[in-house]
């Protein structure tokens, strides 16, 4: 087994030991020795760190996990794995993921770039955060960053076994960067149940078969051992301040998202941004219960659905779709972009009265073609949908319905409706064709170019400076205003219905 490096501050002592070979950030660093004073002045002189090495053969993570052990107990430091080869986990057990390394606070653990953490025992996960399993919040670990490395859950040795690579629970401060997370199943590749202050960048995440069906990564609320089985305590705590930033996601069903919701967990400030996604067989984001949230600059190829914000038990407010674009849909994609204020099957009573997302801003979005409708709001309040533009898709282009005090303004959406035969369609559609008038209220839709434009059942609806091949109005809707629209090339003069 390799011997970590002695516990040591010198930086002489560490360039002898492993750290001259696959330099992780060599783009930053001139040589190792420039590298080295970066981390150490980084969390300061005073902490310590290790090297393990491995000198390109396959071991398992004993050393590694030495090494961590002995870092956390002179108080935090840097652990630096590297050698090009394999370290696999030798850790039994049917846990997903609670196996493999133990991480404990202020510790920064580096892989290099050719070097590969890999699953070789029935103990599924790769590296889980360490910390007392009674202290709930934001208490148990730290301030752990995680940098580079492959992290491979080995479906070609296990490939029916659950697996989770990395697994954060009631954690704050938590970084992970330059990785390669893949080829795991059942779980997720990264979880962070009750976490606060997280960042994900330049990370590349996938293979992970889509049966079950399972998001990249999971930010989830710690409410029962249903949302995460292997140890609480379950106080109601979700996750905080997030920032997934120039990843990667591929050849998977979901990329990132959770699908639980509890009332009073309020998780918020998410940033979803510049990041790319490919082949997700199901929506690529997936947002259930998340308040004051940006999804802005990724970009989506060979996806079933872009974005699907939802609303299940409580209000969520402030939430921002902007600059994303869509290309090369899955066949059988039933939309692109989907904001709703109500779980499906409420009833529609409560979810009129509740409208349970408000300040939503979706602007500047690119979606091109879907089966199904592209861009769509629902029992929400306070909406704007602007300068998005629309093509190509089945049913209607954008879709504003059961929501109050709504703007759509400065869209493009024409060539849509290509293959539906149902009632109220059109590229933009306001109201929903049997809903009761009262449902969409206090709607704005000014400025757009449009191949149609159909005002369903409303109330309370100022269309105007619109350029439209068609338009029509629903019997029914009430204080519908029309001004300087040009419809079929002609003006349309104002009018009140």
């Amino acid at each position: 087994m390799p011997t970590p490096a002695p516990l040591s501050t010198d930086f002489t002592t560490a360039l002898t030991q492993g750290t001259t070979v696959n330099d992780p950030h060599p783009k930053i660093h001139k040589d190792d020795r420039d590298r080295m004073n970066f981390l150490l002045n980084m969390i300061g002189n005073s902490q310590k760190y290790r090297v393990v090495n491995n000198g390109g053969a396959t071991t398992n993570t004993s050393s590694i996990q030495v090494a961590l052990d002995e870092v956390a107990a002179a108080g935090g430091g840097i652990v630096y794995v590297t050698g090009g080869g394999f370290y696999r986990t030798s850790s039994a057990g049917t846990s997903a993921s609670v196996s493999g390394l133990n991480v404990s606070s202020n510790t920064h653990l580096i892989v290099s770039r050719d070097t590969t953490i890999q699953r070789g025992a029935t103990g599924g996960g790769l590296l889980v955060n360490k910390g007392d399993r009674t202290i709930g919040g934001y208490g148990q670990t730290r301030n752990i960053r995680v940098t580079g490395g492959i992290w491979d859950c080995n479906l070609v040795e296990f490939p029916t076994q659950s697996s989770q690579p990395m697994t954060f629970v009631h954690a704050e401060d938590i970084v992970v960067e330059d990785a390669t997370i893949i080829n795991s199943r059942g779980s997720h590749h990264m979880e962070f149940n009750a976490c606060k202050g997280v960042k994900v960048s330049n990370c590349r995440l996938g293979n992970m078969p889509n049966t079950p069906a399972k998001e990249l990564i999971q930010f989830d609320i710690m409410g029962t051992s249903n949302n995460f089985p292997d140890f609480g305590p379950y106080d109601g705590t979700g996750c905080q301040d997030v920032e997934v930033i120039g990843c990667k996601f591929y050849n998977a069903a979901c990329g990132i998202g959770t699908h639980g919701d509890r009332v009073g967990t309020n998780p918020r400030n998410f940033r979803i941004v510049n990041n790319h996604f490919e082949n997700m067989t199901e929506d690529a984001v997936m947002s259930v219960g998340y308040s004051d949230i940006v999804i802005s600059n990724n970009t989506f190829n060979d996806c079933a659905g872009m974005v699907f914000i939802n609303a299940e038990t409580q209000i969520l407010n402030n939430v921002v779709v902007t600059n994303n674009t869509w290309s090369n849909p899955k066949a059988g994609a039933p939309r692109v972009i989907w904001v709703r204020g109500a779980e499906e099957g409420i009833a529609a009573a409560t979810a009129t009265t509740q409208k349970f997302t408000r300040r939503i801003v979706i602007d500047g979005n690119t979606i091109n073609g879907c089966a199904g409708i592209g861009l769509e709001v629902s029992y929400a309040k306070d909406a704007v949908v602007s300068n998005n533009i629309v093509t190509g898709c089945d049913s209607i282009g954008i879709n504003i319905y059961r929501s109050d005090g709504c703007i759509v303004a400065g869209n493009i959406a024409r060539g849509n409706v290509l293959n539906t035969t149902a009632a109220g369609v059109a590229d933009i559609a306001v109201g929903h064709a049997t809903a009761t008038p009262e449902a969409t209220v206090d709607t704005i839709v000014n400025g757009n170019q449009a191949g149609s434009i159909r005002i369903n059942l409303a109330t309370n609806l100022i269309a105007a400076n619109n350029i439209t091949g068609t338009y029509t109005k629903a019997a029914g809707s009430t204080n519908i205003r029309e001004a300087n629209n040009i419809v079929g090339g002609a003006l349309q003069a104002g009018a009140i219905a």
